[in-house]
């Protein structure tokens, strides 16, 4: 029987990049409507299903957190729920966030690591995790969870650090502005170039195991501070204005954070492949392409 992947949040950056030569059905129904979810599941019948619809940008989370738990889990809930309803029987592989780790005191950060999300987008996620590991136990289907770190690369909105810094530092090299607006630079992320998150999730859904979690992140840190200078030695300059916006520094921003994907690895052999400077190059191309 060929396999039938049900794609939600298909036109979303991570959305866009999965789907990429790749035979899938994209989701297109409100997930917050529940009889319109229901119909849309009975009528298609996937064998498997990756969740990457959400509210994904923190701020808004900030500015707005009755609507991100509608969309992050009640929206999961109404699928999961629209799935058992159509008697799915196959593979769930729903992509959560770091985010539900919040402030660690040991790192790396592993999947045991205590969960103790600091912003509403963070807590909507771990709710939303919570949901899929009641299902992954009662059943018919199978559930996996994957919690990706910060993914970054082609594609990605300039609302995210690392996107913005590119289209910044372009639109400076063209004299489009004349300094750069940006939040701390102190803190360390764990970025990962999406087209190596995609595949991670491929390698998921085939081989992860059901109620299993697994990280998908670098392994390793690097501080927005680094990340800046190689886009701007990348732009041929040598130094930038920078204005501190107080605007862009996160509240509760977390200091350093990087996790683990050994799980992941012995499971699935996976293991980022694509080196952040090229990452960077190829974000920083994009912008240059578009801004005329």
């Amino acid at each position: 029987m060929k396999n039938t992947i049900l794609v939600t949040g298909s036109s979303g950056f991570v959305g866009a990049h999965f789907c990429q030569g790749q035979e899938v059905i994209r989701f297109e129904t409100d997930l917050l409507d529940r009889q319109a979810t229901l119909n849309f599941c009975k009528e298609i019948r996937p064998t498997c299903v990756i969740h990457l619809a959400g509210q994904s940008f923190v701020p808004d989370s900030l500015d707005d957190p009755r609507r991100t738990y509608q969309i992050n889990f009640w929206g999961t809930y109404n699928l999961l729920e629209a799935l058992k309803l159509s008697e799915f029987k196959g593979r769930f592989l729903y992509i959560g966030s770091s985010h539900v780790y919040g402030s660690v005191k040991k790192l790396p950060i592993l999947e045991e690591s205590s969960l103790l999300p600091n912003t509403p987008y963070g807590a909507s996620k771990m709710a939303a995790e919570g949901v899929c590991c009641q299902f992954s136990q009662t059943g018919p289907f199978e559930v996996i969870i994957a919690r990706p770190f910060n993914q970054i690369g082609p594609g990605q909105s300039s609302r995210f650090a690392i996107s913005s810094f590119a289209k910044q530092v372009v639109e400076y090299k063209k004299k489009k502005r004349s300094s750069l607006s940006l939040g701390n630079l102190d803190v360390k992320r764990d970025l990962t170039d999406v087209r190596d998150a995609v595949v991670a999730y491929r390698l998921l859904l085939e081989k992860g195991k059901n109620g299993e979690i697994y990280n998908v992140c670098s392994g390793r840190e690097i501080s927005l501070k680094e990340v800046l200078d190689a886009l701007i030695v990348r732009a041929g300059l040598s130094e930038v204005p920078i204005e501190k916006s107080e605007n862009i520094s996160r509240r509760r921003e977390i200091k350093n954070f990087y996790g683990s994907y050994e799980k992941l690895q012995s499971q699935t052999k996976w293991k980022p492949k694509i080196p952040l400077e090229q990452t960077l190059n190829d974000l920083y191309e994009e912008w240059e392409a578009k801004i005329i």
